[in-house]
């Protein structure tokens, strides 16, 4: 196993860190060798399909608690706790798998500590990568704004409503609730 180091490209304004990677996880680069970083952990941490995934990501500016959460187990207290003591939480729940998953398919307990953890909280029903660039941009204003943990819920136009009801359920009062959908960013 050969170990090369990389150009990752981490930031729209051109901001570049290094870090050592392996072929065989990372497979091919473009030719520049430039790879966004939302690849690069796509690559290294493919989502779970099922139950969660929790990571620590040690980055160039903070070090982020990455959660990924699918259908089925999700973490205990302990692991809750875990994510929770790092300086930034991102927290993806992907509801957006086949057949479309609704909140009741999840760990309730998990979903709730992270709606109520959240001090953004996204529901991305878009298309694809559509306004992909306004989330992140969203994403990274309300870290430096101070918040700490960054909830995102990939799901579909059908469900959207139904994870929006749970969202304002068990939302606190400051934190913001932003729609990504085919009609736009509300």
């Amino acid at each position: 196993m050969s170990l090369n180091k990389y150009k990752i490209n981490d930031r729209d304004d051109g901001g570049k860190c290094h870090v050592d990677i392996t072929d065989e996880i990372v497979g091919e680069l473009p030719e520049d060798g430039e790879l966004d970083v939302t690849d690069l952990m796509l690559r290294l941490y493919p989502p779970p399909l099922w139950g969660a995934h929790f990571s620590t990501i040690a980055g160039p500016a903070k070090t982020v608690a990455q959660v990924l959460l699918a259908p089925g187990p999700g973490l205990d207290k302990h692991m809750r706790t875990l994510a929770s003591a790092h300086p930034v939480v991102n927290c993806v729940i992907r509801a957006e798998l086949t057949p479309t998953p609704g909140p009741a398919d999840f760990h309730g307990a998990t979903i709730r500590w992270a709606i109520k953890s959240a001090d953004l909280i996204n529901v991305w029903s878009a298309p694809g990568t559509q306004f992909a660039k306004e989330k992140c941009a969203a994403d990274t204003q309300a870290v430096d704004d101070g918040g700490k943990f960054i909830l995102t819920i990939e799901t579909t136009p059908r469900r959207a409503s139904e994870w929006a009801a749970w969202v304002r359920r068990y939302k606190r009062a400051d934190a913001k609730l932003v729609f990504y959908g085919p009609e736009g960013v509300q």
